[in-house]
């Protein structure tokens, strides 16, 4: 399957795994009270965390081995993952079971201890159920990858929603979720079975070490990277009762749009990259890398550019007016997303590099630290200590991601003036901001909120596709890339009913 394709396939399912996650939080904000939600999502938070810090990323490594070794070996590698995939996994149970009322007493909030315990057991399921995308996507079948990661958003999802619309609490659609994620784990381990059907069941200590010394860097920057990413929650857990818990997770947030477009390219260009660099392609490794990043920007910067516009209006849409000072963080976090038209710990994975990715987390986690405890400190409660943690998460981001890119040049023997094509990106962010600003001048008459942004992102959409063909910005296959998905889907489709016909 072509890397396109690939992408497009990928994109599709983050994108709508995403969607369902912030459809859960924009009718649980309808169907609960804030200190529910803020409860269910504290829960969440704690494992979260812990799965991310005690995890030896082998879901990471599994792009990496499954193209570069045949498939005799296949058995090998699946097994090892597994078994040791549990054995981390017990570790995070037992630490949630046992740990429950010292995590309770730190958030003040004591609903949270059987809460805890019962979603102890979803370690179990959970980490089982990250192997699969990946799995899948290393063998070129990134369709099954995809229904496998719906699967299990939508099902998480469906689940929780179904308890408290039938009047059930917070224990039930914990549990619930438990259940449900252990069907599709269970499922989806089975597929793996059934697609590795050459070689033995055994162990190959050499190819385990090698297999640990490629991810205990990545194990080192979740570690960091987790901690970076949850600390402003943690803090505002600490210091702020769970109703402001709330109210700040719901703007804390990343646009799905990473997902649907930066990390589902990364993803599937990774076996590609692991190829290239094996064939010593290192640069040929980087340009395709640099355009996958130019391709991105077409989505990230326009998204940027209108949800910072009209940030405010978009959080009282889904949320509510009672959550309106969500869009405080919400805009803040925004301002780490023109760096994310990449992910640039692609290339050092490609190249088995990884070291530089746990150095930067380190960085990251040391700048939020020191910038959002000072804040949250300083702020005393007010509205300086609620915004102060996401300040202090995208000022770590800044810094990581000169860190990371300064040591590309070193492997890659390329100059830092050519390791981002600056001038191609630059200019496409100021057209997208400059579109922007004529949008925002434009008056509109009064209108329903959700009327409103309809026509403000449809007329910004519009100039700025206008713009972007008329002065030639657009290259001839990026243009294609418009009418992809429709071509793709009638394909598809066409497809489809033509077997059911035969």
């Amino acid at each position: 399957m072509r890397i396109r394709t690939r992408s497009f396939v990928i994109m599709i399912s983050q994108g709508l795994s995403q969607l369902t996650s912030l459809v859960l939080t924009v009718i649980l904000v309808r169907l609960v009270s804030k200190q529910t939600l803020g409860t269910y999502r504290q829960v969440i938070l704690v494992y979260t965390f812990l799965a991310g810090v005690i995890s030896l990323q082998l879901s990471s490594s599994l792009y990496y081995f499954i193209p570069k070794l045949g498939s005799e070996q296949r058995r090998t590698i699946l097994i090892q993952t597994f078994l040791a995939t549990l054995a981390m996994a017990a570790i995070v149970a037992g630490i949630m079971f046992f740990g429950a009322e010292i995590i309770a007493q730190m958030f003040n909030n004591s609903d949270l201890v059987p809460l805890i315990r019962i979603f102890a057991l979803y370690p179990f399921v959970d980490r089982l159920a990250i192997l699969i995308p990946a799995f899948m996507i290393s063998l070129d079948r990134a369709v099954r990858a995809g229904l496998y990661s719906l699967a299990t958003s939508v099902g998480r999802v469906g689940a929780v929603i179904t308890m408290f619309a039938l009047g059930f609490g917070l224990s039930a659609a914990v549990s619930s979720v438990v259940v449900i994620g252990l069907i599709t784990a269970l499922i989806g381990c089975a597929d793996m079975v059934r697609l590795s059907p050459a070689g033995s069941w055994r162990f190959d200590r050499g190819l385990l070490m090698e297999q640990f010394q490629y991810s205990w860097p990545l194990l080192a920057t979740a570690i960091v990277g987790v901690t970076n990413l949850q600390l402003d929650k943690f803090l505002i857990s600490i210091f702020f009762e769970p109703t402001k818990y709330a109210v700040y997770s719901c703007g804390a947030m990343e646009l799905p749009v990473i997902s649907l477009v930066t990390v589902s390219v990364s993803a599937a260009m990774m076996p590609a990259l692991v190829t290239m660099v094996e064939k010593g392609r290192t640069v040929d490794a980087l340009h395709t890398w640099q355009e996958a990043a130019r391709k991105c920007s077409l989505i990230i910067f326009p998204c940027f550019v209108f949800f910072f516009a009209f940030g405010y209006d978009f959080i009282v849409l889904l949320y509510k007016a009672d959550y309106s000072l969500a869009n405080w963080p919400f805009r803040i976090y925004l301002c780490s997303l023109p760096l994310k038209v990449a992910v640039y710990a692609t290339l050092f994975r490609a190249t088995g590099q990884t070291r530089a990715i746990a150095i930067g987390g380190v960085l990251a986690l040391v700048l939020n630290a020191v910038v959002s405890t000072s804040l949250v400190i300083i702020g005393r409660k007010s509205i300086v200590s609620f915004i102060g943690p996401a300040l202090g998460t995208v000022i770590a981001t800044w810094g990581s991601w000169w860190y990371l890119l300064w040591q590309l040049t070193r492997i890659t023997s390329v100059s830092f003036s050519r390791i981002m094509r600056w001038k191609e990106l630059t200019l496409m962010f100021l057209v997208c901001a400059i579109c922007g600003v004529l949008v925002v001048a434009v008056p509109l008459p009064a209108l329903p909120l959700i009327y409103k942004l309809a026509v403000r992102a449809a007329v910004y959409f519009v100039i700025l596709l206008v713009v972007l063909l008329t002065t030639g910005m657009l290259k001839e296959d990026e243009k294609q890339l418009l009418t992809f998905p429709l071509k793709f889907t009638r394909k598809k489709l066409s497809k489809l009913f033509g077997n059911v016909k035969t």
